[in-house]
Protein backbone atom coordinates (compact mmCIF):
# COMPACT_ATOMS: atom_id res chain seq x y z
CA UNK A 1 0.00 0.00 0.00
CA UNK A 2 1.36 3.27 -0.83
CA UNK A 3 0.79 5.32 2.47
CA UNK A 4 2.44 8.40 1.29
CA UNK A 5 -0.11 9.01 -1.24
CA UNK A 6 -3.60 8.80 1.23
CA UNK A 7 -1.37 10.70 3.84
CA UNK A 8 -0.39 13.46 1.42
CA UNK A 9 -3.72 14.38 0.57
CA UNK A 10 -4.14 15.48 4.63
CA UNK A 11 -0.63 16.26 5.87
CA UNK A 12 1.60 18.93 3.99
CA UNK A 13 4.47 19.96 4.40
CA UNK A 14 5.38 22.97 6.95
CA UNK A 15 1.21 22.71 7.68
CA UNK A 16 0.46 24.04 11.16
CA UNK A 17 -0.98 20.99 13.48
CA UNK A 18 -3.97 22.67 15.26
CA UNK A 19 -6.97 21.21 17.19
CA UNK A 20 -8.75 21.58 14.00
CA UNK A 21 -6.34 19.88 12.02
CA UNK A 22 -5.64 16.96 14.09
CA UNK A 23 -8.19 14.57 13.89
CA UNK A 24 -7.83 14.54 9.96
CA UNK A 25 -4.40 13.82 10.58
CA UNK A 26 -5.72 10.57 13.27
CA UNK A 27 -8.09 10.08 10.24
CA UNK A 28 -5.88 9.76 7.38
CA UNK A 29 -3.61 7.27 9.38
CA UNK A 30 -6.78 5.52 10.96
CA UNK A 31 -7.87 4.81 6.98
CA UNK A 32 -3.99 3.51 6.61
CA UNK A 33 -4.52 0.65 9.27
CA UNK A 34 -6.10 -2.58 9.45
CA UNK A 35 -5.58 -5.85 11.18
CA UNK A 36 -2.41 -7.84 11.14
CA UNK A 37 -0.44 -4.49 10.72
CA UNK A 38 1.67 -2.52 12.87
CA UNK A 39 1.81 1.26 13.51
CA UNK A 40 5.26 2.35 15.23
CA UNK A 41 5.13 5.97 16.82
CA UNK A 42 8.07 7.21 17.77
CA UNK A 43 9.64 10.37 19.00
CA UNK A 44 11.00 11.86 22.23
CA UNK A 45 8.83 11.93 25.98
CA UNK A 46 5.51 13.94 25.60
CA UNK A 47 5.95 15.06 21.53
CA UNK A 48 2.35 13.95 21.65
CA UNK A 49 2.68 10.49 20.88
CA UNK A 50 -0.46 9.16 22.56
CA UNK A 51 -2.49 12.43 21.62
CA UNK A 52 -1.79 11.50 18.25
CA UNK A 53 -3.36 7.96 18.67
CA UNK A 54 -6.57 9.29 20.68
CA UNK A 55 -6.95 11.11 16.75
CA UNK A 56 -6.71 8.28 15.32
CA UNK A 57 -9.01 6.42 17.74
CA UNK A 58 -11.25 9.08 18.80
CA UNK A 59 -14.79 6.27 19.89
CA UNK A 60 -12.11 4.86 22.30
CA UNK A 61 -10.78 6.66 25.80
CA UNK A 62 -7.24 6.71 24.93
CA UNK A 63 -4.84 6.68 27.59
CA UNK A 64 -0.63 5.66 27.91
CA UNK A 65 -0.69 2.15 28.75
CA UNK A 66 2.93 2.97 30.10
CA UNK A 67 2.38 0.67 33.48
CA UNK A 68 0.26 -1.88 31.74
CA UNK A 69 1.84 -2.97 28.57
CA UNK A 70 -0.80 -2.70 26.18
CA UNK A 71 -4.42 -1.57 26.20
CA UNK A 72 -7.29 -3.54 23.33
CA UNK A 73 -9.64 -0.98 22.15
CA UNK A 74 -12.64 -2.96 20.54
CA UNK A 75 -11.33 -6.11 18.75
CA UNK A 76 -9.57 -4.30 16.06
CA UNK A 77 -6.70 -2.20 17.95
CA UNK A 78 -4.25 -2.94 20.72
CA UNK A 79 -1.87 -0.19 22.03
CA UNK A 80 1.49 -1.07 23.19
CA UNK A 81 3.62 0.88 24.92
CA UNK A 82 7.58 -0.34 24.60
CA UNK A 83 9.08 2.25 26.82
CA UNK A 84 8.73 0.13 30.03
CA UNK A 85 9.47 -3.21 28.53
CA UNK A 86 12.55 -4.68 29.90
CA UNK A 87 13.31 -6.96 26.91
CA UNK A 88 12.79 -8.67 23.70
CA UNK A 89 11.74 -11.94 26.16
CA UNK A 90 9.08 -9.54 28.00
CA UNK A 91 7.80 -8.21 24.31
CA UNK A 92 7.49 -11.83 23.00
CA UNK A 93 5.50 -12.83 26.19
CA UNK A 94 2.70 -10.70 25.02
CA UNK A 95 1.84 -13.25 22.37
CA UNK A 96 2.12 -10.45 19.51
CA UNK A 97 1.52 -13.22 16.29
CA UNK A 98 -1.76 -13.74 18.02
CA UNK A 99 -3.08 -10.33 18.51
CA UNK A 100 -1.95 -9.51 14.71
CA UNK A 101 -4.29 -12.36 13.69
CA UNK A 102 -6.94 -10.26 14.67
CA UNK A 103 -5.73 -6.46 15.42
CA UNK A 104 -3.82 -3.86 14.17
CA UNK A 105 -1.06 -3.21 16.93
CA UNK A 106 -0.16 0.58 17.83
CA UNK A 107 3.17 0.87 19.22
CA UNK A 108 4.39 3.84 21.25
CA UNK A 109 8.52 3.24 21.10
CA UNK A 110 8.39 0.31 19.00
CA UNK A 111 12.05 1.69 17.50
CA UNK A 112 12.86 0.22 20.89
CA UNK A 113 12.46 -3.29 19.62
CA UNK A 114 12.72 -2.47 15.71
CA UNK A 115 14.64 -5.81 14.92
CA UNK A 116 12.09 -7.92 16.68
CA UNK A 117 9.05 -6.22 15.36
CA UNK A 118 10.21 -6.43 11.34
CA UNK A 119 10.62 -10.09 12.12
CA UNK A 120 6.65 -10.25 12.42
CA UNK A 121 4.67 -11.06 9.93
CA UNK A 122 3.16 -7.77 9.82
CA UNK A 123 2.87 -4.70 7.60
CA UNK A 124 4.33 -1.75 9.28
CA UNK A 125 3.52 1.78 9.22
CA UNK A 126 6.37 4.05 10.66
CA UNK A 127 5.51 7.53 12.23
CA UNK A 128 8.00 9.83 14.00
CA UNK A 129 7.55 12.55 15.50
CA UNK A 130 9.97 15.27 16.59
CA UNK A 131 10.18 18.64 18.68
CA UNK A 132 12.50 20.10 16.48
CA UNK A 133 13.73 20.80 12.92
CA UNK A 134 17.74 20.37 14.19
CA UNK A 135 19.00 16.84 11.70
CA UNK A 136 15.81 16.56 10.05
CA UNK A 137 16.43 15.86 6.20
CA UNK A 138 14.83 17.91 3.73
CA UNK A 139 13.20 15.33 1.97
CA UNK A 140 11.03 14.81 5.33
CA UNK A 141 7.70 15.85 5.94
CA UNK A 142 7.35 18.72 8.64
CA UNK A 143 4.79 19.62 10.28
CA UNK A 144 4.33 22.55 12.54
CA UNK A 145 2.33 22.69 15.62
CA UNK A 146 2.10 25.61 18.55
CA UNK A 147 5.60 27.02 17.55
CA UNK A 148 7.19 23.90 17.08
CA UNK A 149 7.62 20.95 14.28
CA UNK A 150 6.81 17.77 14.42
CA UNK A 151 7.85 15.89 11.69
CA UNK A 152 6.13 12.31 9.95
CA UNK A 153 8.13 10.05 8.24
CA UNK A 154 6.01 7.70 6.11
CA UNK A 155 8.03 4.36 5.50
Amino acid sequence: MDYRVKLDKVIKNGMELTEISLPDVGKAIRQCLGKGMILNLSGPMGVGKTTLIKHILPEFSVTSPSFLHVLLYGENFAHIDSYTIKSEQALAGLDLPNMLENRCLIFEWGELFGEFLSNLDAEILEVKLSYSQENLDKDEDVILTDGQLRRFIFI
